[in-house]
């Protein structure tokens, strides 16, 4: 799932989310209230239970095409997921709920 151009999203396993208050997460490295979302071009790095451990790589608007064959694989595909094969059943069991929320009060963070 990837928001629509205005929207961006909030992935939980936690369905009842009814407000979306900013707060400091326990694992923050800086003491900053927020609230996470984000934009389609990163959704797909959420779609994950949230404690799954994932590598990911995906070809850019930069990217050469000798870069996104040797790291991607030839191919149509332009993005790759890795995770422990232990977690395959978790990630196919997980129920995730992508929140839509307006884009305009958020600002593009980079990590």
């Amino acid at each position: 799932m990837r928001p629509p151009s205005g929207e961006v999203l909030h992935f939980s396993e936690d369905p009842t989310i009814t407000t979306f208050a900013p707060h400091i997460a326990p694992t923050a490295r800086e003491p900053t209230a927020y609230v996470w979302a984000v934009d389609g071009a990163r959704a797909p790095a959420y779609w994950f239970p949230r404690q799954c451990p994932r590598a990911m790589a995906w070809a850019t608007e930069t990217s050469t095409a000798d870069d996104a064959d040797r790291i991607l694989g030839r191919g149509d595909e332009r993005r790759v997921h890795a995770v422990e094969y232990r977690w395959l059943d978790p990630i196919r069991t997980a129920e995730l709920f992508a929140y839509r929320l307006p884009a305009s009060p958020y600002t593009r963070r980079t990590p």
